[in-house]
């Protein structure tokens, strides 16, 4: 169909055009295996139209209309994904910002371009602080955990790689893009998102990140200060999990929320409730309330002695 209209010169709107893309199998959401045979048939005919019929005047497609919806079907062409991406951002409307950099997201992940994922996370946040809006896309970023665990020989494992170097991609940046991911998954808990998070979490340790917080591991210690809450939520069960075992009695800081929105603390009252439900005995600091000393005796243990005991 696309086909016909090319040859008959005939126009297709850009409402079409977003249409076509959200059919096309560079998907917001993880849909199983692809065809990509089918992709490629598919893309390829759409995208062979844009280009004959930008050529030939019959529509601009660095118009915005055109150009946030179009990037899907240029992957593998990531610097024209780039140009139309710049095109649709002329107008930074947040409709455009949203669906350009969800496109540029979903495209990449796609192609498992995760070095330049990273790079649109970080044009995100920018965004994001710019423009005071909530821009990221929670089903593509779960896509890309995905991808981050499925591809990790194409992702840098370190700040000090090359593609760090050649594209300002940064130990700093990098935490961030892990920490929208496992915000996410962290939200939208799940047996399934759990242990996604904890096996991305163990991923982003490998690459050198969140190692300040660690950096008291060896005594016992985790430090969550500057973590997101999915962040440190994933944290604190790795230091449970590796750390935790072979001590009696650990320390997590989590600050007294001097830094949170109105003085309000985020993490503790989270990981409260996250050391609840995984039953382990805890108590605050007497000496700082930003400071909870876990012990590693689990409640449940603590209850069947107690039945026991009752029932002798």
């Amino acid at each position: 169909a696309v086909a016909l209209c090319l040859s008959a010169n005939a126009v297709i709107k850009p409402p079409t055009i977003q249409l076509l893309a959200y059919a096309a199998p560079v998907k917001d959401r993880d849909h199983g295996i692809v065809n990509h045979q089918h992709m490629n048939s598919s893309i390829g005919a759409v995208r062979d139209y844009l280009v004959a019929a930008h050529a030939q005047g019959l529509i601009d497609v660095y118009k915005p209309a055109y150009a946030r919806n179009a990037i899907r079907f240029f992957i593998g062409d990531p610097t024209m994904c780039e140009a139309l991406a710049d095109a649709a951002l002329a107008v930074p409307s947040p409709y455009n910002l949203r669906t350009t950099f969800g496109a540029l997201l979903a495209t990449y992940t796609a192609a498992g371009d995760l070095q330049r994922c990273m790079d649109v996370i970080a044009r995100i946040n920018a965004a994001e602080k710019q423009y005071n809006l909530f821009l990221r896309n929670p089903s593509i970023l779960k896509r890309t955990a995905v991808s981050l665990l499925s591809n990790q020989r194409n992702f840098p494992h370190s700040a000090s790689s090359e593609f760090s170097t050649t594209s300002h991609i940064n130990t700093s940046t990098m935490q961030y893009a892990y920490a929208c991911i496992l915000d996410y998954l962290a939200e939208h808990d799940s047996i399934e998102n759990s242990q996604l998070g904890s096996a991305l979490f163990q991923n982003a340790l490998n690459a050198g990140l969140f190692s300040s917080n660690f950096r008291l591991a060896s005594s016992g210690v985790l430090d969550l200060h500057d973590l997101s809450v999915g962040s440190a939520r994933f944290a604190v069960l790795h230091f449970l999990d590796i750390i935790g075992k072979s001590r009696n009695r650990v320390s997590i800081i989590t600050g007294k929320g001097l830094n949170s929105p109105n003085n309000i603390p985020v993490l503790k009252p989270m990981v409260e409730k996250l050391l609840t439900e995984e039953t382990y005995v805890f108590k605050s600091d007497s000496s700082n309330s930003g400071v909870r000393n876990v012990t590693a005796i689990l409640l449940c243990i603590l209850s069947w002695l107690l039945a026991s005991w009752l029932q002798s």
